[in-house]
């Protein structure tokens, strides 16, 4: 695993995008906190700039092109659906995932320990070590009335299919969910 520290980009500034969507749980009424954050980071000397999701699809795309310009951060503000969308357009890049958690339940940002609150957030990963993982791979084997999927999980000790199960969650559920 490659660790880059924080002093790794102290020689150079670094290039971030925030991939916001706007129809995520709570980005709308979060979008203040958004412009908060891209601030908290210009501050650090980051160059930042955000850009909208417009239909399914286009997070991975977005990644997937600050990736090839060179970004060293692309973050996801959003649900556990831009975070999917992210990491499938960052994998087997250089480019590191950040997660601003602008969603409705945001299980993977709380599986990670982040802070719920954007703008300590982004405070963290001013000062957050770049760290290289593993990426498993789900397959769904059967539809399951009670959790919406059974899952089955490969080339991974990832235990926890919950990501995978809110795709298919209504929202009042997973308001309830997050209480």
């Amino acid at each position: 695993m490659n660790v880059f520290p924080a002093a790794f980009f102290a020689a150079k500034q670094p290039l971030a995008l925030i991939v916001f969507n706007p129809n995520a749980g709570q980005a709308e009424a979060l979008q203040p906190e958004l412009e908060a954050a891209a601030s908290l980071w210009r501050e650090a000397g980051w160059q930042v700039n955000l850009r909208p999701t417009r239909r399914a699809g286009d997070a991975t795309v977005l990644a997937q092109e600050a990736a090839a310009a060179g970004y060293d951060f692309v973050a996801a503000a959003g649900g556990d659906g831009t975070v999917n969308e992210v990491v499938n357009g960052l994998v087997g890049t250089q480019t590191a995932l950040a997660v601003l958690p602008c969603g409705t339940v945001n299980i993977w940002a709380r599986e990670m320990g982040l802070s719920m609150e954007i703008p300590a957030a982004a405070a963290a990963f001013i000062a957050a070590e770049r760290r290289q993982v593993d990426v498993g791979i789900c397959r769904v084997l059967r539809k399951d009335a009670a959790t919406g999927n059974t899952a089955e999980v490969k080339d991974t000790d990832v235990k926890n299919t919950d990501v995978k199960n809110t795709k298919n969650t209504k929202d009042g559920k997973k308001k309830r969910i997050n209480g």
